[in-house]
């Protein structure tokens, strides 16, 4: 049964799950299978990919720690690139979340969607940077940097059964050029990478190690000024700059 495999990796070392589509099956499973097993791995962690907002709050109930805000904040944020809608429907994810943005799982790229620098999305990932900045630093919530995603992989041609799509194969062995010039023949230090690569690792560095290390974004408050901005030709549907401001929850 699925508790006993589980239990099996757990007991491995394993120290999280990621459970596919876990609105399939039962949120009632969920809250059995987890309760049986942090009674020997409470630290154990569970990830929900979950695309029901009305389920949100059951399945945090039911003991997953984090919960894919994929048609929440992703699907925003890939509308305004890709599409050219309003940066102010940011405003409208974050007001949904009520309590629970710290528990909700960021990310700009996973496998199942296209790769930032593919042809097929921006093609270029430093167009791509504010969103993944905001994607990062707007909640506290953690947010996920998927495999060649710091190097600029492109997912450039057909991968197994997916076609020339844009997205890395999870189906069929398949390489990622950008991966393999950071692994350079073992040595692990991007010594493959191109000017451009470097710099883009080098900017995922320097944002990872800033939401780590400064209080305002690993612990700080969040409050949305989209409201105080003005509309200076009387249309509310324009895009207009967001506007942040970060506070200290144990400075009051």
């Amino acid at each position: 049964m699925m508790l006993d495999i589980l239990k099996y990796w757990a007991q491995m070392g394993v120290d999280g799950f990621r459970a596919d589509m876990a609105e399939m099956v039962p949120v009632e499973f969920w809250k059995y299978a987890i309760s049986q097993l942090r009674q020997q791995h409470p630290e154990i962690i569970m990830i929900a990919e979950i695309y029901r907002p009305d389920l949100y709050k059951p399945f945090i109930d039911a003991g997953f720690d984090f919960l894919y805000d994929k048609v929440g904040l992703y699907n925003r944020l890939n509308d305004i690139l890709r599409y050219g809608q309003a940066a102010e429907s940011i405003s409208i994810c974050w007001k949904m979340l009520d309590v629970r943005d710290n528990r909700m799982l960021r990310f700009m790229e996973n496998h199942d969607e296209v790769r930032l620098a593919s042809q097929h999305f921006m093609g270029n990932p430093f167009k791509a940077l504010p969103a993944v900045v905001v994607s990062a630093l707007m909640h506290r919530g953690p947010f996920m940097v998927y495999n060649g995603q710091e190097c600029g992989e492109k997912a450039t041609g057909a991968a197994g059964y997916s076609g020339d799509d844009g997205r890395t194969s999870i189906f069929d062995y398949t390489h990622m050029p950008s991966v393999q010039a950071w692994i350079n023949d073992g040595s692990f230090d991007g010594g493959k990478l191109n000017k451009d690569q470097l710099e883009l690792l080098s900017f995922y560095r320097k944002l990872l190690t800033m939401r780590r290390d400064m209080p305002a974004f690993q612990t700080g408050a969040f409050y949305d000024l989209m409201w105080a901005n003005p509309f200076p030709d009387g249309n509310q549907n324009q895009s207009r700059p967001l506007q942040f401001y970060y506070t200290n929850p144990a400075s009051h």
